[in-house]
């Protein structure tokens, strides 16, 4: 992790995250400016039903995944996986698990990876 990071503390065991303390990027996107540093943005709406927007950014090009655990860190959804272009990216979570099913009223973290950077934010679904 670089210093750059918002995470205070991340302890993983393969796609397990069992603990962290995060309040998310405040920065905005500026649209046509590449970034200078990986970044995981505050998703919006958060709280959020029926879905919500995450935004990243990419300094250069890099593979990377997002993924969303629940609390206890079980993994739930991998929205990205594979090579991205540098710049600005967003998608969208619906609540649903990998097998369709919507998850539950509560915690769930978006983690960001790439071969050199990890980014986790907080995101509170309500149904």
């Amino acid at each position: 992790m670089d210093g750059d990071s918002d995470i205070d503390m991340v302890t993983r065991s393969g796609d397990q995250i069992t603990w962290l303390e995060n309040l998310g990027s405040l920065d905005t996107i500026n649209s046509g400016q590449v970034p200078d540093r990986v970044r995981l943005l505050i998703n919006f709406p958060n709280p959020f039903n029926p879905s919500t927007t995450i935004k990243y950014e990419l300094s250069e090009q890099s593979s990377v995944t997002l993924k969303i655990y629940d609390i206890q860190g079980q993994h739930i959804q991998t929205l990205v996986s594979g090579i991205k272009e540098s710049g600005e990216h967003e998608i969208q979570w619906n609540g649903l698990e990998s097998n369709g099913n919507h998850v539950s009223s509560g915690v769930y973290l978006a983690k960001l990876q790439s071969s050199e950077h990890s980014n986790v934010i907080k995101m509170v679904y309500l149904r």
